[in-house]
C-alpha cells in the first residue's frame, strides 16, 4: 500500500510542474510569434524601400510611372552605359598582358604617368574612334593606338539583347 500511496501523491505534483512549464512555454511562443510578425513587417518595409530605390535608379518615381525613355538604338548611337558592357576576350588580365607584350616604347621619349584613352567598341567587337581624355606625349599616344589596332575583337556591349556601340574609357599607367 505504501507504493500506491506515494505514486498517487507524485502524480498531482508532476501535473502542477507541467502546467507551470506549459504556461511559460506558451508565453514564450506568444512572444516569439509577436517578434516574428515584427520581423516580417520590417522585411516588407525593407522590400518596399528597396523597390523604391531600384525604381528610382531605373528612372521611375513609383510603380505606376514608366521608366525614362532610353535613346533610340540606331547604328550611329554611341552609348556610355549598356546592360552588358563590352569586354576584352579573357578579361582585364588578358588585356593588360596583350598591351604589355605589344607596346613599343618610342625612342627619345621620357614619360611617366597616366593617360586615359577612350574608344568605341563596335557591335562587331572592333574598336574605333580613339581619343585621349588625359593626354601625354604624342608619340606615346600613337604607340598606344598602334597596340589597340592590333587587338583581337572585343565582346560587344548590348542593350536589351541588341549589340550596340559603347564608349569605353581605359586608364593606362606608364
Amino acid at each position: 500500500m505504501k507504493k500506491i500511496f506515494i505514486g498517487i501523491i507524485m502524480l498531482p505534483l508532476v501535473a502542477c510542474v507541467s502546467t507551470k512549464d506549459f504556461a511559460r512555454v506558451e508565453e514564450e511562443v506568444k512572444t516569439l510569434r509577436e517578434e516574428n510578425k515584427a520581423l516580417r513587417d520590417a522585411v516588407v518595409r525593407m522590400d518596399e524601400r528597396t523597390n523604391a530605390i531600384v525604381r528610382s535608379l531605373n528612372g521611375t518615381a513609383n510603380a505606376g510611372q514608366q521608366a525614362q525613355k532610353q535613346p533610340e538604338i540606331t547604328p550611329e548611337t554611341v552609348f556610355r552605359q549598356a546592360d552588358v558592357m563590352p569586354s576584352y576576350p579573357g578579361g582585364d588580365k588578358a588585356l593588360f598582358e596583350f598591351f604589355g607584350k605589344n607596346f613599343k616604347w618610342p625612342e627619345g621619349v621620357e614619360f611617366k604617368g597616366q593617360l586615359e584613352t577612350q574608344f568605341v567598341v563596335e557591335p562587331t567587337g572592333q574598336i574605333s574612334n580613339f581619343s585621349f581624355t588625359k593626354e601625354g606625349p604624342k608619340k606615346i599616344q600613337e604607340a598606344i593606338i598602334e597596340v589597340f589596332t592590333k587587338m583581337p575583337r572585343w565582346q560587344p556591349g548590348s542593350i536589351k539583347g541588341n549589340k550596340v556601340r559603347v564608349l569605353y574609357t581605359l586608364p593606362i599607367t606608364i
